[in-house]
């Protein structure tokens, strides 16, 4: 006698697992895209933040604190109010620098935004905080104390000593805490689980309903539905006939619902797609902006060079002629990806040019420019910009800095004491848009025949390669000592790029890439 299994059942069984396997993959996709987007967005916002501070902290407020007493002094307050502005702009949970004790082997607080306490011991020390003061770089560091555990980056804070060479006076660390992290998940979690068991459920005893009442054509016709939902069309609905019975109509509006709600989970595709649209009229719009021939002047080379790593670049440049024998010269860098990024940059860059025709000096341009972002960009967003301007009969440059990565001065002469010299310039060197309370100083510099300046932004140092390893200063430094002197300025730009895409190795690129190189001849 063979068995016999109700038609229900055949019918039903495969329709309730395409419907659980479809709800739950729709679930498992959107929570794995969203963590890993905010687990990228994590690791962005702390590797700026460090790197920012490493680079932009004033060494000598640093040594002014000593003991537990300075802990209230002018140059205490000058800091903790600088990590207190980076750590409200990358909106991360703690900042901190921490000076080392080689002989106890122990760390120790020297200035955070918590008011810890000078020498205060640190006693969640990693490997990896010991690592960045000996290798220079930047490291990602893991630990707990009594009140949770911690994810987050350090890098060193390097100066020279009297001879000229870098140590690490101290490392700087930007840190989350893990609970919000997983709070984060377990939230998204409670938000999916409640819409993937109860359409299941609602959608399955529907199902069964109308088949009780209807076992052939209608039946048919939601099994059909449900492979189309399976097949990957979202959003598919069936058509409610009067002619079909009432129970007929509840389950196929429940279906209906079903399918809208599954769609939703996948608005992401379609908001995707319109992204990349706004993108294309913004990288188009930035193409627009950029110079498309780069201005001659008499006794000047010039060179440029802007790779973006995605359909729209955060990096900018500008060459402006100024008479004939002056120019401009604008590099920057914006915070952020994607159409804010690129709005940003528009509004720095527009900015910027319309300011060089006023012959306003560089830091009076990078002032105003600062004023009028500080006014109308997210207070998360901000720009890295360095401003000159070159004489070309003098040979003179006048320039300033607003949180860009500092230039190479590549002396003719090699006999120099610092080779390549980085131009470090004066006053405060915050991004553009942080603050209204910065006022920017110009820096002159005497140049000779021969002399040649590099600018670049920080996707040539922080280029990875497949090891993860940054391409760094050291390297660039190097390959600018082993260049001849009589190289020209283009041709300067192409060995940089060639030795940065080398090194990476076709390992794909999370910056952008943008160098300025200009020679006296």
């Amino acid at each position: 006698m063979k068995l016999r299994i109700p038609l229900i059942i055949k019918v039903l069984l495969p329709l309730q697992l395409i419907i659980i396997a479809t709800l739950g993959f729709a679930g498992l996709s959107f929570y794995r895209e969203t963590n890993q987007r905010w687990q990228r967005e994590m690791d962005t916002r702390l590797a700026r933040v460090v790197e920012l501070i490493a680079r932009e902290l004033d060494p000598a407020l640093l040594n002014q604190i000593n003991t537990p007493a300075d802990l209230y002094t002018e140059e205490y307050t000058t800091l903790q109010k600088q990590l207190a502005q980076a750590q409200t702009a990358a909106n991360v949970g703690f900042i901190g620098i921490l000076r080392r004790d080689i002989k106890q082997h122990r760390l120790y607080y020297w200035v955070d935004v918590d008011n810890t306490g000078i020498n205060y011991p640190f006693f969640y020390d990693t490997p990896e905080h010991w690592a960045a003061f000996e290798d220079r770089q930047r490291h990602a560091v893991r630990y707990a104390d009594e009140f949770g555990s911690y994810y987050g980056l350090v890098a060193p804070i390097v100066v020279n000593d009297a001879q000229g060479q870098p140590y690490v006076i101290a490392i700087v660390e930007a840190s989350l805490s893990v609970e919000a992290r997983d709070l984060t998940q377990q939230s998204l979690i409670n938000q999916l689980l409640p819409l993937i068991i109860g359409g299941s459920v609602v959608a399955i005893a529907c199902a069964w309903l109308a088949t009780v009442v209807v076992v052939n054509r209608p039946l048919q016709r939601l099994k059909q539905g449900a492979l189309q939902l399976a097949d990957g069309h979202l959003g598919h609905t069936l058509p409610n006939e009067q002619r079909v019975a009432d129970e007929l109509t509840d389950l196929t509006h429940t279906f209906n619902l079903m399918s809208q709600r599954i769609a939703e989970l996948y608005t992401e595709q379609s908001e995707h797609e319109r992204l990349q649209r706004e993108l294309e009229i913004a990288r188009n719009v930035q193409q627009a902006l950029l110079p498309k021939r780069l201005p001659s002047v008499a006794g000047l080379e010039v060179a440029a060079i802007c790779l973006p790593q995605r359909e729209t670049s955060g990096d900018f440049y500008g060459v402006i002629a100024q008479g004939n024998s002056t120019l401009d010269l604008m590099i920057g860098d914006v915070s952020g990806k994607s159409v804010p990024a690129a709005l940003v940059m528009v509004a720095t860059y527009s900015t910027l040019r319309a300011l060089a025709g006023t012959q306003a000096t560089p830091a009076a341009i990078l002032d105003q420019t600062n004023t009028s972002l500080v006014q109308n960009i997210p207070r998360s967003m901000f720009a890295a910009v360095s401003y000159a301007r070159i004489d070309a009969l003098d040979r003179t440059l006048v320039w300033a800095n607003a949180g860009q990565v500092y230039p190479f001065l590549i002396h003719s002469q090699r006999n120099q004491p610092e080779f390549p010299e980085y131009l470090t310039g004066r006053g405060q060197s915050l991004p553009l848009g942080i603050t209204p309370l910065i006022q920017y100083e110009d820096s002159p510099i005497q140049c000779h025949q021969g002399d040649m300046l590099l600018f670049f932004t920080d996707g040539i140092v922080e280029a990875m390669n497949g090891e993860a390893e940054m391409y760094g200063f050291e390297r660039l430094e190097d390959l600018v000592r082993s260049l001849p002197a009589d190289i020209h300025a283009q041709a300067l730009l192409d060995a940089v790029l060639n030795d940065v895409q080398r090194f990476a190795d076709h390992t794909e690129q999370h910056d952008d890439i943008t160098m300025l190189a200009l020679k006296f001849v």
